[in-house]
């Protein structure tokens, strides 16, 4: 990059670094789009007319049966004169009460891959952001508090916002309430446990148990390996095990990782348990 493009970037690469350091949610100008649930049923007919030239009418029968979440689905449009309109679909598993990150786009939180760009901008950015770091700081808390308090994801709460008074009461709802679920399974997932606080959370859990034998791992050319999972009584994932012979032996609780004798006491603590195969 040639000095004067760089000085003509800088104000921008400066403004990036900020938002970095404050984790400041985007508000994208999405609005409900009413057309969205028929673009989108003309799109799998496309499809499925495409699968039966592909593979023949009976496609579907071939391929088995697949496994479909119940969803509610909220189609997006962000309106854009020179590139074109954005179109994306916020999901909710209607089951789990949470968003579906399957159906669910993630440019619609604001969220960016930015890759190996952002160490530039660290770089570029800091001489010009450590003088007011400690407002960069503040300013970052203060949407961490306002998170505790709402019980939902500043960036969540940027897109619900923005959509207020698109949608209908039910609906605006049911996002409120995916949202705080959200939110509450990144703090189970953040937070660090003893061994016997584990202990005592995976005891009210039931596990679950899958194994690749040693045959079945050399037929299908891979690994040998038996895992573990802990649900709660919705159904959510509390904990899970990995055992690759001696490789990669621990259980994850939260943010909590224990290896080896700790890990072995925590599998071996007896509770419901159901076996799986893969």
């Amino acid at each position: 990059m040639r000095l004067p493009e760089f000085i003509r970037l800088l104000p921008a690469i400066i403004a990036d670094g900020a938002r970095m350091w404050t984790n400041v949610p985007r508000r994208p100008r999405w609005r409900f789009d009413p057309d969205g649930e028929e673009r989108e049923r003309r799109y799998w007919q496309e499809q499925e007319r495409w699968q039966e030239e592909l593979h023949g009418p009976d496609w579907r029968q071939k391929k088995g049966p697949v496994y479909a979440p119940r969803v509610k689905k909220i189609h997006l449009i962000l309106r854009d004169q020179e590139q074109g309109d954005l179109h994306e679909t916020v999901a909710i598993d209607l089951d789990r009460r949470r968003i579906d990150t399957v159906f669910t786009g993630s440019a619609v939180f604001g969220y960016e891959h930015r890759g190996f760009g952002a160490i530039g901008v660290i770089i570029f950015s800091m001489p010009f952001l450590l003088p007011i770091a400690p407002i960069l700081l503040a300013v970052n808390g203060c949407y961490a508090l306002a998170e505790r308090l709402r019980g939902m994801s500043r960036h969540h709460y940027g897109l619900l916002k923005t959509l207020r008074g698109q949608l209908d009461a039910e609906t605006e709802s049911l996002l409120v309430e995916a949202f705080k679920n959200e939110w509450s399974e990144a703090l189970f997932a953040s937070q660090k446990y003893t061994l016997d606080e584990a202990g005592a959370l995976l005891d009210r859990c039931d596990q679950v148990e899958h194994v690749v034998t040693e045959e079945e791992a050399a037929r299908e050319g891979g690994e040998a390996f038996r895992q573990l999972r802990w649900y709660d009584e919705r159904g959510e994932p509390v904990a899970e095990a990995s055992f690759y012979r001696e490789r990669d032996h621990y259980v994850q609780v939260g943010s909590s990782t224990f290896h080896d004798a700790d890990a072995d006491r925590l599998v071996g603590r007896r509770r419901s348990h159901r076996f799986e195969k893969i």
